[in-house]
């Protein structure tokens, strides 16, 4: 007869929870490579992109030298994330 450890019903959660979240991980990285093909989202994150270029450059100009470089600094901390 077979013998069957008893497993805790949290161990049994925890196992199935990491499995379904690398499920959607790799669902998720395959719908973002679709997204990233696609000519009309391309067309909006490009938008999107000089724009906030367009922006940064508003914000830089209006501001001192120190300011501005300390703004800039910041701007290149977020972006590089």
């Amino acid at each position: 007869m077979i013998k069957f450890k008893k497993i805790s019903e949290g161990r049994i959660n925890e196992f199935l929870g990491s499995l379904f979240n690398a499920i959607a991980k790799k669902k998720g990285a395959k719908a973002r490579r679709k997204l990233e093909k696609d000519p009309e989202i391309k067309a909006a994150l490009k938008k999107a992109e000089d724009s906030l270029d367009l922006l940064k450059g508003v914000v830089i100009s209006r501001l001192s030298d120190s300011e501005a470089s300390a703004l800039a600094k910041k701007i290149k901390n977020i972006t590089n994330r």
